[in-house]
């Protein structure tokens, strides 16, 4: 996805969710931006699984990303990933939460 389209996207996001926030009378930005930002990154399903393990396969399950973060040099951005993910997930699936 071209910047453009994703600063337009963002942008719908953060309108969305700062209007949703608004009704349940949640007024911090900071949180409206970086649920907007976690919308707009996972719109891209390729952010989905973006994390890789030393032979470059994706990782597709939390269990596999935790483990790669167990031994990686990159623990803390494996950790966002997951925290990410699973926000992101929870929303859309929140009947099996």
């Amino acid at each position: 996805m071209a910047v453009k389209e994703l600063k337009k996207l963002y942008r719908f996001f953060q309108q969305a969710v700062r209007s949703s926030f608004y009704d349940l009378g949640i007024t911090a930005p900071e949180i409206t931006y970086y649920i907007a930002e976690v919308l707009t990154e996972f719109a891209r399903t390729d952010s989905l699984y973006k994390i890789r393990d030393a032979q470059g396969e994706k990782l597709t399950t939390i269990v596999d990303m935790l483990l790669e973060a167990s031994i990686s040099y990159r623990e803390r951005e494996i950790k966002k990933h997951i925290g990410d993910y699973t926000l992101f997930m929870s929303g859309i699936f929140r009947e099996y939460v």
